[in-house]
C-alpha cells in the first residue's frame, strides 16, 4: 500500500477579495501555527518518501518546513502551480468586469482567463504531473504534494476519475491535508 497526501498552502499574506492564482504571495503571520498543524497530521502517517511542491512562495515555504521535519528533499514542479488568472492577477474580484465573471461562470472549466489559462489547461498540466509521479507508485511510498486549491482539485479529479467540473464546488481550507491509499 502507498499513500498520497495533498496539502494546500497555508494562509497567504494578501488582502481578502484579491485574485492571486499565480501571483507569488508570501505566507501570512500565522504560518508557524498552520505549518505545525500540518506537521502534526503528517506525523500520523508513514514517513514521507517523496515531497513535491509548486514553486510559489506560499507552497514552497510550507514544503521546506515539511522537508526539515520529515528529513525529505523537495522536488519543485511548475505543473503544480495554481490557475493562471492572467490579467486578473492582483486585481480585487470586485474590480473585474461583471461581464467577464459571468462569462467564466457559464463555462467554469473551459473559459480561458484573459492572458491566462482555463481550468482544462490547468487539468492537462496537472495531469502530466500525475502521469509522471502518481501512476506507478510502489508499495510503502508516501508521496506528499504541497500545492494550491485548483491543482489539488485537478489531482483529486484525476485520481477519482471525475470530470474537473465535479470538483468546482469543493472547498479546501488553507493548510488542508487530504490523503488516499493506493493498494
Amino acid at each position: 500500500m502507498a499513500i498520497v497526501t495533498l496539502i494546500r498552502h497555508t494562509t497567504p499574506a494578501i488582502a481578502k477579495g484579491v485574485c492571486y492564482g499565480r501571483l507569488d504571495v508570501d505566507v501570512a503571520m500565522n504560518f508557524a501555527d498552520e505549518a505545525a498543524a500540518v506537521a502534526s497530521t503528517l506525523n500520523l502517517l508513514p514517513a514521507v518518501t517523496q515531497l513535491f511542491s509548486s514553486p510559489a512562495k506560499r507552497t514552497l515555504t510550507l514544503a521546506q518546513y515539511i522537508a526539515r521535519t520529515a528529513n525529505a528533499k523537495i522536488g519543485v514542479d511548475a505543473r503544480l502551480q495554481e490557475l493562471d488568472f492572467g490579467q486578473w492577477e492582483g486585481v480585487a474580484w470586485n474590480d473585474i468586469a461583471r461581464a467577464n465573471i459571468d462569462e467564466w461562470a457559464r463555462d467554469i472549466v473551459g473559459y480561458q482567463m484573459p492572458q491566462g489559462e482555463s481550468g482544462l489547461q490547468l487539468a492537462d498540466r496537472v495531469g502530466n504531473f500525475y502521469q509522471d509521479h502518481l501512476c506507478n507508485v510502489v508499495p510503502h511510498e508516501h508521496i506528499v504534494i504541497v500545492a494550491h486549491a485548483g491543482s489539488i482539485k485537478a489531482l483529486l479529479a484525476r485520481a477519482a476519475r471525475l470530470d474537473l467540473l465535479a470538483t468546482v464546488s469543493w472547498q479546501l481550507a488553507f493548510a488542508a491535508v487530504v490523503s488516499w491509499r493506493i493498494d
